[in-house]
């Protein structure tokens, strides 16, 4: 807005204080709305802060819904320097007696032709790259094709092997490496242009390098097993091995209750951590007699009502030992906030793992659905928050029109009070000029 710094300087006023103070009453409406669009914008973040901690129970009580995720268990290697293994849920508790008999190795096979370097000309032909019975054939069609040119097609094709170029003191080699363990590797190479006087035919006598692919084996139970790499997966049901070297060892699986434990004590922490932001959310401090932002605010309260009930009420179709989480140490205190009995929960995990199982899936599949609904377009929380940006919104179209309209307001006021000072100069100008004619006639 433009100032005009000469403003009152005919009347002697002080008036662009006055001004000012005008403006300041004229600007209320404008206070009013910055106060409410904080105050507005603090809501908002209020339940961006509550939603966060909706959105870490839900992810809590997703891994108590799976029962996959709770049914761990855990492998003991007599020597884990002969074979590793890790489990998924799907397996079964046992021992068993491991014998790896031999290792998988891959081929790998190095040109008997020494070569004068990567760019010597090959011309034109067929390369046949055989790998575990499969043929992939592969033309190089210039007449001008050199080592190099053969060494990136065998790259690009696919073929199960790569191909790289050494050379040594006897000259330079190509050699393939299959990408795979225990298939053998057998190459042919086919002239497809005699009359380029270039020997493209060199290419098919290859040497092995160390020993020929081999399979794995090893012995579980045994029981042969015999597979192409050193990752065994398909012997047990859900246990896959990896073989390292030769040597007998044990594996012993069993059930791991630190899996379930570790998913209730993260799922009571979220419980309780979103309790406790509910609470500081909504105090009210008697002693300052000072409100938080959502201080008897409905919605948090519909919050805390429906997880209340979510965690309280008895499943029903559970055919198990237990029904409530009350029977696995999971207890509600008078604060409304969960506690933890590690030792009832480690007694209920021994005496029926799957009821315990089957209990925590229930109440975590039950709390995840009402965090998600909570949370979701068209959920309570979505639906408050839609409507706190359309508050801010509509503040800030109010806003502009107001900030318009004071322009237009203190123009008017500048205008006023120029035409003020004006006058009154005028009317100085004219007492001065009286008084002097006065004075004339009275010598």
């Amino acid at each position: 807005m433009a100032t005009f710094s000469s403003l009152g300087v005919g009347s002697g006023l002080d008036a662009e204080s006055l001004v000012s103070q005008l403006m300041k009453v004229e600007r209320q409406p404008i206070t009013l709305l910055d106060s409410k669009e904080s105050a507005t914008k603090a809501k908002l973040s209020a339940y961006g802060t509550l939603r966060s901690s909706i959105d870490a129970l839900k992810s809590a009580a997703d891994t108590l819904s799976e029962a996959n995720k709770l049914s761990a268990f855990k492998t003991t290697l007599g020597d884990a320097s002969i074979v590793t293994a890790t489990t998924s849920g799907t397996t079964s508790a046992g021992t068993y007696s491991i014998n790896v008999i031999r290792l998988a190795t891959s081929e790998k096979r190095i040109s008997a032709t020494n070569f004068s370097g990567h760019n010597e000309i090959v011309g034109a032909g067929t390369l046949g790259i055989t790998v575990g019975g499969t043929t992939t054939n592969i033309s190089l069609t210039s007449a001008t094709a050199t080592l190099s040119d053969v060494k990136d097609a065998i790259n690009a094709s696919n073929a199960g092997v790569t191909a790289n170029i050494i050379t040594g003191d006897s000259g330079t080699k190509l050699v393939l490496s299959a990408k795979n363990s225990g298939e053998p590797v057998s190459i042919t190479a086919t002239d497809d242009n005699l009359g380029d006087a270039k020997d493209f035919a060199r290419l098919s006598s290859f040497n092995l390098v160390g020993s020929a692919a081999q399979t794995a084996q090893v012995e579980i139970d045994g029981v042969l097993v015999t597979s192409n790499s050193n990752t065994v997966s398909s012997a047990i049901g859900g246990i896959t091995f990896t073989l390292t070297k030769l040597g007998t060892t044990s594996l012993t699986v069993a059930r791991d209750p630190s899996t379930i434990k570790t998913a209730v004590e993260n799922f009571v922490k979220a419980y309780n951590d979103l309790q406790t932001q509910a609470k500081s959310l909504t105090q009210y401090d008697t002693n300052t007699k000072t409100a938080s932002t959502l201080t008897g605010d409905s919605l948090v309260r519909n919050v805390q009502s429906q997880l209340y009930e979510a965690v309280s009420q008895p499943l029903s179709g559970l055919t198990g030992v237990f029904s409530r989480l009350s029977d696995l140490g999971i207890s509600i205190q008078s604060g409304g906030k969960l506690a933890l009995d590690s030792n009832k929960l480690q007694k209920a995990i021994d005496k029926d793992f799957d009821s315990v199982v089957s209990v925590l899936t229930g109440y975590g599949g039950a709390l995840e659905t009402k965090a998600q609904q909570m949370t979701t377009a068209g959920g309570i929380l979505a639906g408050k928050t839609e409507s706190l940006n359309g508050i801010i919104k509509d503040i800030g179209l109010r806003r502009t029109a107001l900030e318009q309209r004071m322009e237009m307001i203190e123009k008017r006021y500048r205008a006023q009070f120029t035409s003020l000072d004006t006058l009154i100069g005028s009317m100085k100008t004219t007492s001065n000029y009286l008084s002097q004619q006065l004075a004339n006639l009275s010598t």
